[in-house]
């Protein structure tokens, strides 16, 4: 219990701390965006899937498919590695035009509006 709660602390402290230096970092970016991502990432950070999949954009392209909702969380341990987890507790976006990209554990991860919304779009092979 008391491991539980010291993880607990330690996470909250993380989050606090990169959502500061985030915010500094992106002065010019999109409020909205800003809020999004913080959701996203806690979202990652507790592996919550289903809000994970709530903030995607469907059908996901995935090994050249198209993924529906559920088979997006079919696949969900595939795409949200323990790496990238860990690597998304601390990115940070950068601004490329209305969107955004977060490069985590060799994978770029791309960010825009879908019907006025920011969703996770895709992701491919950080060359």
């Amino acid at each position: 219990m008391m491991k539980r709660h010291l993880l607990l602390l330690l996470s909250v402290t993380l989050l606090l701390t990169t959502s500061v230096t985030l915010a500094a970092q992106t002065k010019n970016a999109d409020p909205a965006f800003l809020k999004f991502w913080s959701n996203f990432r806690t979202a990652i950070t507790k592996n919550d899937k289903e809000t994970v999949v709530s903030m995607t954009k469907l059908p996901f392209l995935f090994d050249n498919q198209e993924r529906s909702r559920s088979e997006f969380l079919k696949i969900y341990d595939q795409l949200f590695t323990r790496k990238v987890k860990r690597c998304f507790a601390t990115a940070k976006p950068l601004r490329e035009g209305d969107n955004y990209d977060v490069f985590c554990a060799g994978l770029i991860f791309y960010f825009g509006k879908v019907d006025g919304e920011y969703k996770l779009l895709e992701f491919g092979v950080d060359d």
